[in-house]
C-alpha cells in the first residue's frame, strides 16, 4: 500500500509547519510513515518523532543535503553525530552567504527586505523561498496567491537564467553520502530530474556509498517544470541496485501537498536492512 512520504520539509529549513503540525497532517492523510527531512538541518527531528509516537506514526529520522549534484537524502541518520553535525554547519554558512546576496537582488527591485527581518521570521541560515515567503507575507495575499507568487518568483530568480541566481560551490556529494554512512544513514539522491545527465554521475555516488534513488516526486511547476523519465531511473536503479523512494518534497499547503507523492512500506522495509544503528 502506497501510504509513506519519505520527503518533507519544516519550518526548521523552508517549510510552511511545524515538525508536530507536519506529523498531525499524517495523520489526517492516514499515512504510516514519514521522513522529516529539512535542508542542511536534524532540529525538528525529535520533534516530530514525538508526535509521531502520540500518533501512531512512524517518522524516519532524516535531512536533506546540498551537493553539487542535486541534493542528497539521509535516513535514519544518528541526528547527534558530530561528523554530520559539522557538514549541516559548513552548509548552513555556504547557504548564508547565498541568501544574503540574492536579498541584495530583491533590495534594489525596491523590496523592503533586509537579512535581519528574514531571519528573525523564519530563522538562520536565509533561504531562498524564506525570503520570497517574507516578500509575500508583507503583500497581504492570501494563501493561494502567494502559493502562486512564491513559484514565480523562485522561477524567474533563483533558477540559472534567473536575476538571482549565482553559481554555489557545494560540497561534493561524494563525500556527503560518506558523511551520512557514517552517521549510520541511508543516502539516496533526491529528485535526480532537477539534476542535468545524472546518470553521468552515478557510478562515481554508487562508489562512494549511495543507497537509493528518488522515484516518485514532483517535477516542478512553470519554467522549472521537468518530464520525469522513469524510465531511465529504473534501469539505473536495477544496474546499480538503488531503491527507489518517493515522496512529495512538502513545503506547504501552497505547494505539493503531503501525501501527494508516495511510495510503499516495503520501501522503508528495505531502507531498514541497510542502517547502523551502532556506528564504529
Amino acid at each position: 500500500m502506497m501510504n509513506c512520504d519519505l520527503h518533507s520539509h519544516s519550518i526548521y529549513s523552508d517549510g510552511e509547519l511545524s515538525p508536530k503540525e507536519i506529523v498531525r497532517e499524517a495523520k489526517k492523510l492516514k499515512l504510516r510513515c514519514i521522513s522529516l527531512t529539512d535542508h542542511n538541518s536534524v532540529s525538528g527531528v525529535k520533534e516530530a518523532i514525538s508526535e509521531g509516537e502520540k500518533l501512531n506514526i512512524e517518522v524516519i529520522p532524516g535531512v536533506e543535503i546540498f551537493s553539487d549534484c542535486s541534493e542528497i537524502l539521509g535516513y535514519f541518520i544518528d541526528i547527534n553525530n558530530k561528523e554530520l553535525k559539522k557538514l549541516l554547519k559548513k552548509n548552513c554558512e555556504i547557504q548564508d552567504k547565498l541568501g544574503k546576496k540574492t536579498l541584495k537582488i530583491f533590495q534594489n527591485y525596491g523590496f523592503d527586505i533586509t537579512y535581519n527581518k528574514v531571519v528573525k521570521k523564519y530563522g538562520y541560515p536565509v533561504m531562498n523561498i524564506n525570503s520570497i515567503r517574507y516578500i509575500t507575507s508583507t503583500l497581504g495575499f492570501n494563501r493561494k496567491k502567494s502559493g502562486e507568487i512564491i513559484d514565480a518568483l523562485r522561477n524567474e530568480t533563483f533558477y540559472p537564467s534567473g536575476e538571482a541566481y549565482y553559481k554555489t560551490k557545494w560540497i561534493k556529494a561524494e563525500k556527503i553520502i560518506k558523511v551520512i554512512l557514517k552517521a549510520g544513514g541511508v543516502p539516496v539522491l533526491a529528485h535526480p530530474w532537477f539534476q542535468g545527465e545524472y546518470e553521468k554521475r552515478i557510478p562515481s555516488l554508487v562508489k562512494a556509498g549511495l543507497k537509493g534513488i528518488e522515484a516518485n516526486g514532483p517535477g516542478g511547476r512553470g519554467r522549472t517544470s521537468v518530464k520525469i523519465d522513469k524510465k531511465k531511473i529504473d534501469k539505473l536503479a536495477k544496474q546499480y541496485n538503488l531503491i527507489k523512494t518517493g515522496g512529495s518534497d512538502f513545503h506547504g499547503k501552497w505547494r505539493n501537498p503531503l501525501g501527494e507523492y508516495r511510495c510503499d512500506y516495503s520501501i522503508v522495509e528495505k531502507l531498514k536492512k541497510l542502517r547502523r544503528d551502532k556506528v564504529k
